[in-house]
């Protein structure tokens, strides 16, 4: 205890130490005679000497915001727990009664001390490597500067190095990458774009094609692509545990290959590996970022700092020392940008840097074209079935709004009969309290693609699901279908479903938008901050967080009066042209200027 006193003595004040040394005290008060007194006495200070760390660590907590969570990671809890039992228990009696509390201390203190000394060899053995390699990297961009400036003279063109492993995956992220090198090729007609991937089953034209079949992008210029042979450290699966660390490390080994392959003038980190960011400047390269999602959030931080078991708290404190390096890593970029409200304030509150806010190109054009009406009582889910995603959610939503869906009924006769929420919401919907007839119960259709073996696993779990909740006939599964079938599909929806938890930005929702489909989205991240946000005085979307919340927004909106239903979708469509590919090329081309110069 003395010892977890002086390395908490930030926190705890001067009379709590006054009264912890007053404890061998009363300890040598305690003899053969006339012990009841002394042991009152004893209770009395040392129940006093928990309440005065209970209260010093609150007064601390609201002084310094990081003293509540290094009150939880040196073990103040057990601490406390061991002070009551000295209290509360008479331990000259029963001394073995302190035994649990004692050793639940210890084991806790134990536990932190391996973690930390883990983590410390874990820092020092990677420093040493990469200290190793960052040499080695040097001398030989300096060698090939050296025999590239003896054999031509001429200026070379300028160099951009687009670090994107992953560049044929067909997501949000790819979209931008290829839209970012149409914007290089435009603001720079001498620049060279170079693309690190490690897609080496697709040759250069296999990946072009596909980014125009999928995205209708192709690069103005030619394209040369860099294939890396180490991909597989950047790997989720390849580190059990510790797995931030294992990725982050194997990025920069990534990078290492890539900057040996292919030295770039302007090194632009397109997927948020912040750890490559150093050895790139080191080289000699100017430095730029494109954040989708950063590696570790402060949604995590404070998820985890609430946490009361041991292993939770020594996994703060593995979060802790990791975001302390994660926002050193990203201070090496000269450039910041990321995709929406929400990454800007994780990276400003890690990296303590202020990046530049540019939302990823939509495709808007298209779906723009789609009629507002007629529409169905359909409801559309757009998303890949990763399980972030939650589209166990969706289901449980549409079960619930299933649940209170009466099939032919006025809107008073509902209200008569089934006196819930959301016919309670339908009846102050209608207009002037006059009978509204509503059609049949609405279909829900799941729109996504599979990546592998454990998503098309995951369509099975669902449909399951759906059979469970008695809803299967209402529900239909559509899993890699074609652009055109898409189309079809948000031609004729009402509604859209959005689940996932603290996204950071929801391409799909402003497909939504510019499509006519009124989004209901999930109540945070980037559709709560950017996207499902009033436009010209007036809503453009709804947002949930609960199945009973999805459930009642849904019912609004499927029961809504047309007037006001096209209104809305009109207003939608028009917030959506804030996603465009022209307003995106705008902004990438003011944020890259000063680094292309």
């Amino acid at each position: 205890f003395f010892f977890q006193e002086r390395v908490f003595g930030v926190c705890i004040s001067t009379p709590t130490a006054t009264a912890s040394r007053s404890i061998p005290f009363f300890f040598s008060r305690i003899h053969r005679r006339n012990m009841e007194p002394v042991a009152e006495e004893a209770t009395a200070n040392l129940e006093g000497l928990a309440a005065t760390v209970t209260a010093a660590t609150v007064g601390a907590a609201s002084e310094w915001p990081f003293a509540r969570w290094a009150a939880s990671a040196l073990c103040i809890e057990e601490m406390q727990a061991l002070l009551r039992a000295l209290g509360t228990t008479a331990f000259y009696r029963r001394p073995a009664a302190l035994l649990p509390p004692l050793l639940r201390l210890l084991r806790a203190q134990l536990l932190l001390l391996c973690v930390l000394a883990l983590l410390c060899a874990l820092c020092a053995c990677l420093a040493v490597f990469f200290f190793a390699l960052s040499v080695r990297l040097r001398r030989r961009m300096l060698r090939l500067s050296q025999s590239r400036s003896s054999v031509d003279r001429a200026p070379s063109p300028n160099v951009v190095g687009l670090f994107h492993p992953y560049c044929n995956a067909g997501g949000g992220g790819e979209r931008v990458l290829w839209a970012a090198v149409r914007t290089i090729q435009e603001a720079d007609p001498t620049a060279l774009c170079v693309i690190y991937t490690g897609d080496r089953n697709a040759s250069p034209a296999q990946i072009l094609e596909r980014a125009e079949k999928q995205f209708d992008l192709r690069p103005r210029r030619p394209v040369h692509f860099c294939y890396l042979r180490t991909r597989f450290l950047v790997e989720a699966w390849l580190y059990p545990a510790f797995t931030m660390v294992g990725q982050s490390a194997g990025s920069v080994t990534l990078a290492a290959e890539a900057l040996l392959l292919r030295p770039p003038d302007l090194f632009l980190d397109t997927m948020g590996y912040a750890f490559t960011h150093w050895l790139a400047r080191w080289c000699g390269c100017r430095v730029g970022c494109y954040v989708h999602y950063p590696t570790i959030s402060t949604d995590m931080l404070e998820q985890a700092q609430r946490a009361a078991s041991v292993l939770r708290r020594a996994k703060t404190l593995y979060y802790r020392l990791f975001a302390g390096v994660y926002g050193v890593a990203g201070q090496a970029s000269e450039l910041v940008m990321v995709n929406s409200s929400w990454t800007a304030a994780n990276i400003a509150a890690l990296w303590r840097t202020q990046p530049q806010v540019v939302f990823p190109p939509c495709p808007t054009t298209q779906l723009q074209s789609l009629p507002l009406q007629p529409r169905q009582n359909l409801i559309v889910s757009l998303a890949q079935f990763r399980p972030e995603k939650n589209q166990r959610l969706q289901l449980e939503a549409f079960a619930e709004l299933l649940r209170k869906w009466p099939s032919t009924a006025t809107a008073g006769q509902s209200s008569r009969r089934d006196s819930g929420p959301l016919t309670r919401s339908r009846s102050r919907g209608s207009l002037g309290g006059s009978a509204v007839e509503l059609s049949e119960p609405p279909r829900l259709a799941l729109i996504g693609s599979c990546r592998d073996d454990e998503d098309r696993a995951r369509v099975a779990e669902l449909r399951e699901l759906s059979v469970a909740l008695g809803i299967a006939d209402r529900v239909e599964f559509m899993v890699g279908i074609s652009n055109q079938e898409l189309h079809e599909m948000l031609g004729m929806a009402k509604a859209g479903l959005h689940t996932m938890w603290c996204e950071h930005f929801g391409i799909g929702v402003v497909e939504f938008q510019a499509a006519g489909v009124i989004p209901v989205a999930h109540n945070s991240g980037g559709p709560k901050l950017d996207i499902v946000i009033e436009y010209n005085g007036e809503r453009t979307g709804y947002l949930a967080t609960t199945a009973q919340e999805y459930a009642e927004s849904l019912f609004v909106l499927l029961t809504m009066p047309t007037d006001r239903l096209q209104r809305l979708q009109r207003n939608a469509r028009a917030a959506s042209q804030r996603f465009s590919d022209e307003e995106f090329h705008r902004r990438l081309s003011e944020a890259l200027s000063l680094l292309l110069a």
